[in-house]
């Protein structure tokens, strides 16, 4: 399986930083996001990555060319202009395996997500789509999963006050998608998967979720 990575953010409340260094090449703690990502994939043994980037591509190349990616095959997948999460995805898909399924991570999120555990739980539901989720005290200020108690997803509720949200369970930026999802996606198009593929998706296929009881952090965002 090969795994791609969204790493086209423009990094803006990080500026000057971000003017000419990619986000995911800022430290985090001994290391940079991007490394830890990559070693995150590395334990799950997954070696076939895409990056899906936008502004700074060639500093993100270099960083990696010089570091030792030698148990790992990197291959970039350059946005002519934003693309937005699911337009990303579609502009990668010629790098792509057409015939199995994709992990797909937000490259500004770093978390303990056992990934094998995702593509499994992907695998026995039959699903078209899995999201991993994540629970958090106040779903008011997210996007809220409603997820039946067979774990299938049925919509989508943005920021829901919290005596009316379907659950405290929100997307925490992991996906295993079926090829056929990529179908859906119109090409050269700005456009959402969290906002504009998986609420329609789920209303005619089945997407599930998987609740990850680890910890996650979005990194400078």
């Amino acid at each position: 399986m090969k795994a791609l990575i969204l790493a086209g953010g423009f990094g803006t409340r990080l500026r000057p930083l971000t003017c000419t260094c990619n986000k995911q090449l800022l430290p985090l703690a001994e290391t940079t996001l991007i490394e830890y990502i990559l070693d995150q994939l590395k334990t799950a043994r997954i070696h076939d990555i895409i990056l899906a980037t936008g502004q700074n591509t060639e500093s993100l190349q270099r960083a990696l060319d010089a570091g030792t990616q030698d148990d790992i095959t990197v291959q970039f997948s350059a946005e002519p202009f934003p693309l937005g999460t699911a337009g990303a995805i579609k502009h990668a898909e010629s790098l792509l395996t057409k015939d199995e399924p994709v992990l797909v991570l937000n490259g500004d999120i770093v978390s303990d997500i056992p990934y094998h555990h995702l593509i499994q739980y992907h695998q026995q539901q039959n699903a078209k789509a899995s999201i991993a989720l994540y629970r958090v005290e106040d779903p008011s200020r997210f996007g809220v999963v409603d997820v039946g108690t067979d774990g299938r997803i049925h919509k989508f509720v943005e920021k829901p006050n919290s005596d009316q949200a379907p659950s405290n369970l929100i997307n925490a930026g992991c996906y295993v998608l079926d090829p056929t999802v990529l179908e859906k996606i119109p090409p050269n198009q700005e456009i959402s998967l969290e906002h504009d593929i998986f609420p329609t998706l789920c209303q005619s296929s089945p997407v599930y979720g998987w609740e990850h009881h680890g910890w996650k952090m979005s990194v400078y965002s």
